[in-house]
């Protein structure tokens, strides 16, 4: 039962950030679910669990998506996730964890309190090193939010553009993560209980995120997503001690 209340709270809380911020959902989810099982397990629960949210906010905004710059990313994403895997698979990843998280940080206090004089751009290379980062963080620490999230904070000029077009770039990488951990054999069918059940929680969670995002404006909404990336790299700081 424990188990549930967790799952239900941090899919809740998750599915409510990812429908204002853009992302969250699996951030607020992995702070709890390996409090209730082990990382593995939480892990790949997480994965469709967040599945789910991106396939809901999709639905709602995929007329303002922007494949153009939803594309690259991911092309860029595929064989970064497969080469850094390759290459760390003998490799103590836990030492890097925590500089990472605290970049973000410093990274998110920066975009929140010099708005104006600092700027990522979406040029060739920016796009190109967002990606790059967004495909290694995800093999070494199924984080792949933060940096691509400061990529169409940058390439998208509406909230709405903004949320269709990050919402098919998570769940395009998604599928692809799911099928790579099926294959794997790091899911199986004891999972499906806490699966529907996180899904719930989350639907419910991105529909009161919903009501709240119909009342923003881009600049909230970016500082929002800016505090996210923040709370995202505290989180991974404080947890890899």
């Amino acid at each position: 039962m424990i188990t549930y209340l967790l799952i239900i709270l941090g899919a809740f809380i998750g599915g409510f950030a990812q429908s204002v911020a853009g992302f969250g959902s699996a951030v607020f989810m992995m702070l709890i679910m390996p409090i209730a099982m082990n990382m593995i397990e939480a892990v790949a629960i997480t994965q469709v669990v967040c599945l789910s949210a991106c396939t809901f906010l999709f639905i709602r905004w995929w007329r303002h998506c922007n494949w153009k710059k939803v594309l690259i990313p991911v092309a860029i994403y595929f064989p970064v996730f497969f080469l850094v895997i390759y290459l760390t698979k003998d490799l103590d990843t836990d030492f890097f964890k925590p500089w990472m998280g605290l970049f973000f940080v410093l990274l998110a206090i920066y975009s929140l309190f010099v708005e104006g004089k600092f700027a990522i751009k979406a040029n060739w290379l920016g796009t190109l090193i967002l990606s790059v980062a967004a495909g290694a963080l995800s093999a070494l620490f199924t984080i792949a939010g933060p940096p691509i999230v400061l990529y169409f904070l940058a390439a998208t000029s509406t909230k709405e553009e903004y949320l269709g077009s990050s919402q098919a770039y998570f769940l395009l990488i998604n599928f692809y993560s799911i099928g790579v951990r099926i294959y794997a054999h790091q899911m199986n069918l004891g999972m499906i209980p806490f699966i529907l059940v996180g899904a719930v929680a989350l639907y419910i969670g991105t529909y009161f995120g919903g009501k709240v995002v119909n009342r923003i404006d881009v600049k909230t909404m970016k500082r929002i997503a800016y505090i996210l990336v923040g709370i995202s790299g505290a989180s991974t700081f404080i947890t890899s001690l």
